[in-house]
């Protein structure tokens, strides 16, 4: 018992020792300055930063879709804290979220199209133009034709009701080819 409370009073207090440094090392007016050389290692070991546990919780969302049987479902895969994902153990949707930003970031940004309706209405009723990206990553896990759709976080307050409000969102139609 005393050697499990040792333990964990070590390892947090560890932790709690690399919080304070990336605090100080990214915060710029503090009144404790470290060495040049420090500072840089600190960087390496940390180099998301304290921004990690800053990011705004109203940044739209983004997720991909498929179109099949005329529904529009989620890729599987990007949600991370699920039994399929090892609740975010596995690093493959972790993989596929880099992988499809790599490829739209060469995607034209005036293809998106704006919706205030539901997606899934949007798309069946209108021809979106397609973008053709080259997917040559060494291990690919998308292939076909995909739906990223953007848009809003619904407010909590909202969360509850029963009737959800439809937020209006951006939408890219692309389809990766892969080189094999």
């Amino acid at each position: 018992m005393k050697v499990t409370r040792l333990l964990f009073i070590g390892v947090s207090s560890l932790w709690i020792f690399f919080a304070f440094l990336s605090l100080l090392i990214y915060k710029k007016e503090n009144p404790i300055r470290l060495n040049y050389e420090l500072q840089q290692n600190i960087r390496m070991l940390f180099p998301q930063g304290w921004a990690f546990f800053t990011k705004s919780p109203r940044d739209e969302n983004m997720q991909l879709y498929q179109l099949s049987d005329n529904r529009l479902t989620l890729v599987d895969g990007q949600r991370q804290a699920t039994l399929a994902n090892w609740m975010g153990l596995k690093r493959s949707s972790r993989a596929m979220s880099v992988e499809y930003a790599y490829l739209l970031y060469n995607a034209p940004t005036d293809k998106w199209v704006q919706c205030e309706t539901d997606p899934a209405a949007f798309i069946a009723s209108h021809r979106l133009t397609n973008v053709v990206v080259t997917n040559d990553t060494p291990h690919p896990y998308l292939e076909g034709t995909y739906y990223l759709i953007k848009k809003g976080i619904i407010p909590w307050a909202w969360a509850a009701q029963r009737n959800q409000p439809t937020l209006p969102c951006s939408i890219l139609k692309f389809t990766v080819v892969c080189k094999r």
